[in-house]
């Protein structure tokens, strides 16, 4: 059950929830340690604020996330780009039968947010503007940092790759585990990957944990320690790993260099950090220009698929810190 009410600017939301079922054991290769656990939502989550409708839909996203975590990939695919955009100008045009005018400027202003979303300068700009910034990680300072283990976090799989006769890591989640290999080979420091079903993702396929260690083996030539296959977003990523490596116990492992794309870092960080981990940075895929400047300016599907992870990850970064308190 959940309960959101506004009275004169003040948000406060009362989110009730249950516990989901305890997670299922998953076959994976010999030499791996595996997490069994239950995850159990916040309990409650109370807002008080007086800035008004802006923390009132980041309030109820909140909620919504918290009971109907199910809804995510919905959710989140119609308030980015380039759904939200499209549908601004669909509500322009609906508009402009009542009023021309704002109709039409909204029907402009939504082609504008678009093209500008699409181009890949602008993914620069947000990343280096909204989130707070990561630098990348020499091999020498994490020799020096005193971290125990490596830890990636997955970000992906293609559920039908026909050419390898199965489901097969996408390509940010395979950039992080070559670079996750690559620094464990470097420091002679254990490897975890961290990584289950999304969200989005259907029952049917192996966790990309299972893909990424059979990958990490039979391409790479490298067999991880430590396996988590039962988490379905960074939040769990934190929560079930410290359950595997246990950062607050004796003998567990405290710090940890994370793996992830620098536009995921900051959130990544903050969900470890929470669960009692000391995070080394460890940040691969950062956003940096590639193309001519011309081209950095015009639309392209690479453009906007970079604008829509840094948005995506910098609203993900506000519902936590709300979370958070």
């Amino acid at each position: 059950m959940a309960v959101a009410q506004l009275v004169e600017s003040q948000i406060v939301i009362l989110v009730v929830v249950g516990s989901s079922p305890i997670s299922h054991p998953t076959s994976y290769p010999p030499g791996c340690l595996f997490s069994f656990t239950v995850f159990k939502p916040y309990s409650h989550c109370q807002i008080d604020s007086a800035v008004g409708f802006f923390w009132a839909i980041f309030g109820l996203h909140t909620m919504v996330m918290n009971e109907f975590a199910v809804l995510k990939p919905l959710i989140t695919t119609l308030i980015m780009p380039p759904a939200a955009p499209l549908l601004l100008a669909f509500a322009g045009l609906w508009l402009m039968r009542r009023r021309a005018a704002l109709g039409l400027w909204t029907v402009m202003l939504a082609l504008l947010s678009l093209w500008l979303l699409s181009c890949h300068a602008v993914a620069v700009w947000l990343a280096a503007t909204v989130l707070p910034q990561t630098t990348p990680l020499t091999v020498p300072n994490l020799k020096a940092s005193g971290a125990q283990t490596i830890v990636v976090l997955g970000g992906g799989i293609h559920a039908d790759a026909p050419e390898y006769g199965g489901p097969q890591l996408a390509p940010s989640a395979l950039g992080r585990l070559r670079y996750g290999v690559h620094l464990a080979r470097q420091t002679g420091l254990p490897l975890a990957f961290s990584g289950g079903e999304g969200w989005a993702q259907s029952a049917q396929f192996a966790p990309e944990s299972h893909i990424a260690a059979e990958t990490s083996l039979q391409d790479f030539g490298l067999r991880m320690r430590w396996v988590e296959g039962q988490s379905r977003d960074t939040e769990q990523n934190a929560q079930m790993t410290a359950q595997l490596l246990k950062p607050g116990q004796p003998g567990g492992v405290r710090r940890i260099a994370l793996v992830t794309d620098a536009w995921h870092m900051p959130r990544s960080t903050l969900y470890f950090q929470r669960a009692g981990f000391e995070v080394v940075q460890a940040p691969t895929g950062f956003v940096r220009p590639v193309y001519d400047t011309l081209l950095e300016w015009l639309p392209s599907a690479y453009g906007l698929t970079q604008s829509r992870h840094v948005l995506r990850d910098w609203v993900g970064l506000q519902m936590a810190r709300i979370k958070g308190g």
